[in-house]
């Protein structure tokens, strides 16, 4: 039996081989959808989805990794060890199981919470049809949150945000920042103006596989499961590490949780992005499947 770190892998392309190679050692049905954009280096980025049980399951688990491109390191290591472990066969009868990988492969490969498109697709699953949600504090605090002067303009920004905390509370201020917003295509926890899939994911909103069959039952419909569990990576070892769970209400608190990977102001994932940066220039990949890990 493997060991439970076999089943983590250290960048995108090793992360997508080891989710390949672990469905088809199980006889899951696998399919690849493309996206058109690329990783470092030129690399293509792809989609996976393995299915296991009956075509006509009366229930189905759909268990997503990569909601945020950097949480798909956690989550492409459970649902490869769900695979290989032999847990995900054990479903009981009338059950199969649907896993998709990778959901913001762009995010994976780059390293980064969003879509190629800045896109949170956390923030995505909202009904565009009907307004968007105004947030009003992050559009006061905006050249705070964002500052277009990281240098110099740093100072000025934490004491706007300061007195901002001072005046409404650290709450208001943390839902200012991260609630989401959907007028500002270039801030962060940006949720899109329209549903995120025509150059991503198009075949989930168009998917072979129903996520149940329409009946009276309807206490049977499945809960989606979000394996992309929060990470962080040390700057100095560049590992990912577990930590505490965090707090949030019970229907949303998982089983297990990770320390959040840090914020796009800390200094922390700017060296990353540098990283990867410098990595992506031309001729820092070779032309294969493979990058080297981090």
């Amino acid at each position: 039996m493997s060991e439970i770190f076999d089943y983590f892998s250290g960048n995108y392309a090793q992360a997508r081989r080891a989710f390949r190679e672990a469905a088809a050692s199980v006889g899951a049905a696998l399919h690849t959808h493309h996206n058109p954009a690329t990783g470092p280096g030129g690399i293509e980025l792809s989609t996976e989805t393995a299915r296991l049980g009956a075509q006509d399951a009366e229930r189905l688990l759909v268990v997503i990794s990569g909601t945020h491109g950097v949480e798909c390191f956690c989550g492409s290591g459970l649902q490869v060890g769900l695979l290989k472990s032999g847990l995900a066969a054990e479903m009981p009868r009338g059950t199969a199981i649907l896993l998709i990988h990778a959901i913001n492969p762009s995010g994976f490969a780059w390293v980064r919470r969003v879509t190629e498109d800045n896109v949170d697709l956390n923030r995505n699953f909202v009904d565009h049809a009907r307004p968007h949600p105004v947030n009003a504090a992050y559009d006061e605090l905006r050249e705070a949150i964002c500052p277009r002067d990281w240098i110099n303009g740093q100072a000025a920004a934490d004491a706007t945000l300061e007195a901002f905390r001072q005046r409404h509370g650290i709450m208001a201020l943390q839902s200012a920042i991260s609630s989401g917003q959907y007028g500002d295509p270039e801030g962060v926890f940006y949720g899109g103006r329209d549903l995120f899939r025509e150059r991503s994911t198009p075949w989930l909103w168009r998917s072979r596989w129903p996520l149940a069959r329409r009946s009276s039952r309807a206490e049977r419909a499945p809960r989606l499961s979000d394996s992309a569990t929060r990470c962080r990576r040390r700057s100095a070892s560049g590992c990912i590490r577990p930590g505490g769970p965090r707090r949030r209400s019970p229907r949303r608190k998982q089983a297990i949780s990770l320390t959040r990977f840090p914020t796009s102001h800390s200094p922390v994932e700017r060296e990353c992005t540098d990283e990867v940066s410098e990595r992506s220039s031309p001729g820092a990949y070779p032309e294969t499947d493979e990058q080297p890990s981090g």
